[in-house]
């Protein structure tokens, strides 16, 4: 009997450490969720997370062989430290979703990649507009000391210009608080 309670408590306390986990782990796309969302705008999210190499294309920036011919690269920007990132986040092709509990306040919607901008959708959000979401999951750079992770900002009201913002955000905690340290917007244009 005690070895069952036992097990009972070690099994729980693994669940809860788990969920505190995830919690902790998107804090930081909370956090700048917090500062896109201005009112009681309707807001979907996109199940399906971003693809994480545009994040590393993005902060690594263009190289000047985009066309437009200036590098967007961030001052944090470190070849070294880039390398490390990109072998190990670049190879995670594993399809990864998005789910309610993984933004605690915020009362999302949910669609599927899949499914947006067609017949359907348009039908179903004619006359409610608000605004589309993409987000990859945050990876770490520099021994941990910053978060970074791909944002893209669309609307259900706008056909011809989907994205209206697409880019690599770079965080970093500060006294127990993340703050948005860079913003990299992508340097080929849609």
């Amino acid at each position: 009997m005690k070895r069952k309670i036992l097990i009972l408590i070690v099994f729980q306390a693994l669940l809860l450490s788990c969920s505190s986990i995830n919690h902790n782990r998107y804090e930081s796309i909370n956090t700048f969720l917090k500062t896109k969302i201005t009112n009681n705008e309707s807001i979907i999210i996109i199940k399906e997370k971003a693809d994480l190499r545009n994040a590393l294309r993005i902060f690594y920036g263009g190289d000047k062989t985009a066309e437009v011919q200036e590098n967007y690269r961030s001052s944090l920007f470190d070849q070294k430290s880039y390398d490390i990132m990109l072998e190990t986040y670049s190879n995670d092709t594993i399809k990864k979703y998005w789910k309610p509990k993984d933004f605690p306040g915020f009362d999302f919607i949910f669609e599927n990649r899949l499914g947006m901008w067609n017949t359907k959708f348009l039908d179903k959000y004619e006359n409610k507009p608000g605004l589309v979401f993409s987000i990859s999951d945050p990876v770490f750079y520099k021994n941990k000391k910053y978060v970074l992770f791909h944002f893209s900002r669309g609307s259900t009201g706008d056909i011809e210009g989907l994205i209206h913002e697409n880019k690599t955000i770079i965080m970093q905690k500060v006294k127990g608080k993340w703050q948005i340290v860079d913003e990299v917007s992508d340097y080929i244009y849609h």
